[in-house]
């Protein structure tokens, strides 16, 4: 399940889409399972209403989920989780688990109508990933498998397989959307993969929904965390910088050069602060070559900032409003991550986001190449 960029909208979706549940009947058949497999079923707010071993042949399990509403049906096994959504109310679930095909989605029939229009999302996302699911599987077990030098090469296929199944779920979200745009599950689903989806397209699959659905408060709290994701990707401009730097004075975008690395950090974070050697030393290679850096610390204690500064020699601008957890920064910057790097041309819009360190050199040479051409272009 991806990770969870709309933290507080899906509370208010479980609470509006709930009501009074009798008891739900599942009754499980499981094929190809080694031992310690374990199912369990949560509902919305991560509340365990179940967890069993999980067996080879036919079992049947009773619940009281109290209220009707969204739930989470997880398979735990030795190699990783599988976590699916459904809708959980008084009625009879048919439930098939395959240990050679754990992706595909579990629940084969259902009373309720929620959880019909549920399984008709995960039926549009396994035939869209059917074709690609086999390479899927095996780039994942090569980058498990990989030694050092083979490391490099199994991560890029990996990632070239994320993406493809990121494309084919998007696809399936603004299908289900369209299908289905009086939905209480679309809310959900954006919830849950805003951030595998682009910006725009995001916004087309709002534009389906029903009116009442546009309108409603959960709808809406997603169209503001997509307003603050937007300045995250790369081609947007970058969100504006809370704080001050080492002498009091707020951040003035007439700092910015050609190319502009924005390095954030913290000062009591240990890759933050393995990080500084290298790029002290890149800073000392790029700042004559119309290249800035600049650090945007997400401290508290002022104290431990200035002094991370001091020892480390970050003596390319640095900027922090101190206010740690409370700081607009980590959101509007990073998406709540440090350390985390990007760059930017002169007027702020983002050309890579998300660098690792390793590609750090190599993306700072591109853009100053292009940055040339552009220059030197009739």
């Amino acid at each position: 399940m991806p990770e969870n960029n709309f933290p507080g909208v899906l509370f208010f979706i479980i609470l509006f889409y709930s009501c009074n549940a009798g008891e739900a009947t599942f009754h499980v058949r499981a094929e190809n399972f080694g031992p310690n497999a374990m199912l369990s079923i949560q509902d919305a707010t991560g509340k365990a209403l179940l967890q069993e071993n999980l067996l080879d042949r036919g079992q049947s399990f009773r619940i009281k989920p109290g209220t009707a509403g969204y739930g989470k049906i997880t398979v735990h096994k030795k190699n990783g989780d599988n976590t699916f959504w459904t809708y959980i109310e008084e009625g009879t679930y048919e439930l098939l688990f395959n240990g050679k095909e754990p992706s595909v989605y579990p629940v084969k029939a259902a009373g309720s109508p929620a959880a019909k229009e549920i399984m008709r999302f995960y039926q549009l996302q396994d035939s869209l990933s059917h074709s690609i699911h086999d390479s899927l599987q095996q780039a994942t077990m090569q980058f498990e498998s990989a030694d050092r030098a083979a490391l490099p090469l199994a991560i890029a296929a990996l990632e070239k397989w994320r993406t493809k199944n990121k494309e084919i779920v998007a696809t399936a979200i603004e299908a289900f959307a369209t299908a289905y745009p009086a939905s209480g599950f679309v809310p959900v689903l954006l919830e849950d993969y805003a951030s595998d989806v682009d910006p725009p397209r995001l916004r087309k699959i709002i534009g389906k929904l029903s009116p009442a659905l546009r309108k409603s408060p959960e709808i809406a709290g997603v169209s503001t965390e997509l307003n603050r994701l937007e300045h995250l990707r790369r081609g947007s401009k970058m969100a504006g910088i809370a704080g001050h730097d080492l002498n009091g004075k707020p951040f003035d975008p007439g700092i910015l050069k050609e190319i502009n690395l924005f390095i954030c950090w913290m000062s009591y974070d240990n890759p933050s602060r393995k990080n500084n050697p290298e790029l002290a030393d890149l800073y000392a290679s790029y700042k004559s070559r119309n290249v800035e850096f600049i650090g945007i610390s997400y401290d508290r204690y002022e104290k431990w900032w200035r002094a991370v500064v001091k020892d480390d020699r970050l003596i390319w601008p640095q900027y922090a409003d101190l206010k740690g957890s409370k700081s607009p920064n980590p959101g509007n910057l990073s998406n709540y991550r440090a350390p985390y790097l990007f760059i930017t041309d002169r007027n702020g819009v983002i050309l890579s986001d998300d660098v690792p360190m390793g590609n750090l050199k190599p993306e700072l040479d591109e853009w100053l190449e292009k940055a040339s051409a552009k220059r030197t272009s009739p």
